[in-house]
């Protein structure tokens, strides 16, 4: 536990690929749209004539992309920060998307992300910069399965 003000806090990790943003020298000052609703897409439909309502096309996804931003901070010694986020962008470049996670706690949470943009770099103090990175979940909903024993596919 995190105490703050009387207030307790869980206290929160966030990786990239299974590595912490702390490795990258990347504190996280806020985020957003991690927990929001997700955005129902509008789906296709059709009324025949003579008959009654619609027909609605359910194939496909339901939902929007989410999208997702870090405002991150990190020390600038040197340029040697703005080698590490380099580092961490390219943990973004692969083919596949990159596995975003946020332990709270005992909880875990996962994103499948891609890169989007970097954003609003500005100064904090001589030794310091911050800026908004911009992520989209391009399938937030996912099949998930529990496996338990020994079992094999």
């Amino acid at each position: 536990m995190i105490r703050r003000n009387d207030i307790e806090y869980l206290p929160v990790t966030y990786l990239v690929n299974g590595i912490p943003f702390s490795e990258f020298g990347i504190d996280v000052m806020a985020k957003r749209g991690l927990f929001d609703l997700l955005k129902v897409k509008e789906r296709n439909s059709i009324s025949l004539p003579g008959q009654h309502g619609v027909i609605v096309d359910r194939t496909g996804s339901l939902y929007e992309a989410r999208d997702i931003e870090f405002d991150l901070s990190y020390t600038d010694s040197y340029d040697v920060a703005r080698e590490k986020l380099g580092l961490f962008r390219s943990k973004f470049a692969g083919s596949v998307p990159a596995r975003l996670t946020m332990t709270e706690g005992y909880r875990e949470y996962v994103w499948d992300v891609d890169w989007v943009e970097e954003m609003n770099r500005e100064p904090l103090r001589w030794y310091a910069e911050k800026n908004t990175v911009k992520l989209i979940e391009t399938a937030p909903v996912k099949a998930v399965y529990l496996v338990t024993g020994a079992a094999s596919f």
